[in-house]
């Protein structure tokens, strides 16, 4: 009897409050996925640095409990925005990097904010913009979709997921490895693609 591969455990780790575990929690729904976790309490208004550290000692503290197994695929991923974090302390973002890398732990960052992900579903962004001017771009092709008008922080996956592979596709023409500090950059299609591979 062919034997069917367990799908591996996703946990999603957010230092944002609403965007982020938002939209992946809309994500694990649509899935209807029981493997995936969204944990973003314990974690928002963190640096990227802290939520770095503190997701280090979680994936121990799973392993330990049998609940993250390396050969099942299971995977850890910190999702967080670059914002001003970056030319704060690029010595400590630069470590954390390191952490994370030398714990097997990914990270689905944007620079400048998540809202970046949302707009690549739409255009490729080439330079830097400001946080308002995310809102005011995004209103603009909600508006061009019809349904629902967007604003800050609503739910949008439903509205955008026909355009996923188009995200996917303009979030790879502006990504460099490892160049968590590019203005405008993502690296939220990496994590995206993960679930899909497994879920989708």
């Amino acid at each position: 009897m062919k034997q069917h591969a367990i799908n591996p455990r996703i946990y999603i780790y957010c230092n944002g409050e609403i965007a982020e575990p938002t939209y992946f929690k809309e994500f694990k729904d649509h899935l209807r996925s029981r493997t995936i976790t969204i944990s973003y309490n314990r974690f928002k208004r963190s640096s990227p640095w802290e939520l770095i550290e503190k997701v280090v000692a979680e994936k121990s503290a799973l392993t330990s409990r049998g609940r993250f197994v390396n050969e099942d695929g299971d995977q850890c991923w910190c999702v967080f925005d670059v914002d001003e974090f970056w030319n704060q302390n690029p010595t400590k973002f630069k470590a954390a990097v390191k952490l994370a890398k030398d714990h097997d732990i990914h990270l689905a960052w944007s620079n400048e904010c998540f809202e970046l992900w949302y707009l690549l579903h739409f255009q490729v962004l080439q330079t830097g913009v400001s946080r308002n001017d995310y809102t005011t771009k995004l209103k603009t092709h909600f508006r061009r979709l019809g349904g629902k008008a967007y604003t800050k922080n609503c739910g949008v996956f439903d509205q955008i997921l026909e355009k996923q592979p188009e995200a996917i596709k303009n979030a790879k023409q502006i990504f460099q490895a490892n160049k968590v500090e590019n203005n405008p950059s993502t690296a939220v299609f990496e994590l995206v693609e993960e679930i899909n591979k497994y879920f989708g």
